[in-house]
């Protein structure tokens, strides 16, 4: 979950698996509390357990064919169309929750903060 903000990308997800625990759609903030206890109507979730609205390929404007949502998990099929995977919004003051699991010998990782700049080529070198 996170808030949404004008100047970062939050996060870019590197191929083979990145499990979302974020529940409601992505488009209605969810209530957490904030640092008083309080609920708060900020939250953004980032995965609505069914679809990839609101993410899309580094550098590109759709999501690479080998990602798919499936069982409540984002998720990385070998082989197929790969790239990061990126938020088509844009988010900075964030708290990241996840699940994690990667296969053995996976090379995989979470990035934020990632900006898409014409010289750079991947999501590790911003």
């Amino acid at each position: 979950m996170l808030r949404p903000s004008a100047t970062l990308r939050a996060l870019a997800l590197l191929p083979f698996l990145f499990l979302g625990c974020a529940a409601g759609s992505a488009d209605e903030p969810t209530s957490r509390p904030d640092a008083s206890g309080e609920a708060s109507e900020e939250w953004v979730a980032l995965f609505d357990g069914a679809s990839l609205d609101g993410w899309r390929g580094y550098k590109r404007e759709d999501v690479p064919g080998g990602w798919s949502a499936e069982d409540g998990t984002i998720t990385f099929t070998p082989g197929g169309d790969g790239g990061d995977l990126i938020t088509e919004a844009v988010y900075e003051d964030f708290e990241l929750e996840l699940e994690w699991r990667v296969g053995a010998c996976g090379n995989s990782g979470v990035f934020y903060h990632i900006e898409e700049q014409p010289e750079l080529r991947a999501t590790w070198q911003t």
